[in-house]
This record gives structure tokens, sequence and C-alpha cells, in this order.
């Protein structure tokens, strides 16, 4: 099992952090280009799974997979959006990018005193303790 990547967004759908684990193809487009089709995805699919929703309350959507990759999904209650892109086999992402959220981001940014807010993610600090996390986990190759 394989982790590809990790995005977090702003609110305003602004991509604060990107780090790459394994990439095997390149791109064809910009990372600005990468993370604004990322970022539509995501609110085009969450618009969808409510408006096809048979119920009345609010669907959360988690994952979208298709047959090489998964991405997965989770917002905070500030409108933050953690989006991790690994292989279809990989589990419990989820639950890792709540703890991306509540053990890496909350101590290293929201609480960092020079972390400015909305912008983009420059603490060396955020950055290792974020490797090591996603590299202990059971997924990581």
């Amino acid at each position: 099992m394989t982790i590809y990547c990790l995005y977090i967004f702003d609110r305003q759908g602004k991509c604060i952090s990107y780090i790459e684990w394994k990439r095997y193809k390149q791109l064809s487009m910009n990372r600005i280009e990468e993370f604004q089709l990322v970022n539509g995805l995501i609110s085009s699919i969450k618009s969808f799974v409510n408006k096809l929703s048979p119920i009345n309350t609010r669907c959360v959507f988690k994952s979208f997979c298709t047959d090489s990759y998964k991405l997965t999904y989770f917002e905070t209650p500030t409108s933050l959006k953690f989006v991790i892109n690994t292989d279809i086999h990989a589990t419990n992402m989820h639950n890792l990018l709540q703890t991306i959220f509540s053990e890496v981001y909350v101590p290293y940014v929201t609480k960092n005193p020079s972390s400015i807010k909305n912008n983009k993610i420059c603490s060396e600090l955020f950055s290792t303790k974020l490797d090591e996390l996603v590299q202990a986990h059971e997924c990581f190759d």
C-alpha cells in the first residue's frame, strides 16, 4: 500500500500545504492548476453527494476511488480541507487525516504564534512531525 501525497486547503480553497511522498507520474500541468483541480473536484463531489441524498440530513463525503488511486477527504469545523491520495488498498486514511489535524496541524500551526493564518505552512517542525506520522502509518510503503 502506498501513500502518494497530501493536500491541505484553507476555507477559501487555497492550498496551504502540499507534501509528496511518492509520485510515479509527472503531471502535464503546474502545481497551481493541480491544486485548483483537486479543490474543485472535492467541492463538486460534496455538492453532488448532498444533492442526491435520499434523506434530509447533510451527507458527509469521505473518499473517492478510481481503479488506480483513492482520494480520502476530511473537513474540519473551520472548513480546512485535508485530502490524501493513496493507492486503492490503503486503509484507515480518514482516521489518519483526523490525526494529522489534531496531533500535527493544531499544535504546530494553529498554536504556533509565528504562523500566519491562511498563508502557506512554512513550519519545519510541522513538516517533520507530519512526515514522521505518515511514515509510521501501516499503509506507508
